[in-house]
């Protein structure tokens, strides 16, 4: 997981490099987001989750 207040090369946060493989990328975590991404990883996919808003 890649902390939000991680600075990356470009100093940006959340711009830190990570060398991961997923089988599924879910953009957004509304009502459809999160139920496409429990789905996929039921199935035994690996699954990155990326939410522009801060999780309190």
């Amino acid at each position: 997981m890649i902390s939000r207040d991680a600075a990356g090369p470009a100093g940006r946060p959340g711009s830190a490099p990570f060398d991961e493989a997923f089988d599924v990328v879910v953009v957004g975590y509304g009502f459809a987001g999160a139920i496409a991404a429990i789905e996929a990883h039921d199935a035994g996919a690996r699954v990155l989750l990326v939410e522009k808003m801060p999780f309190p």
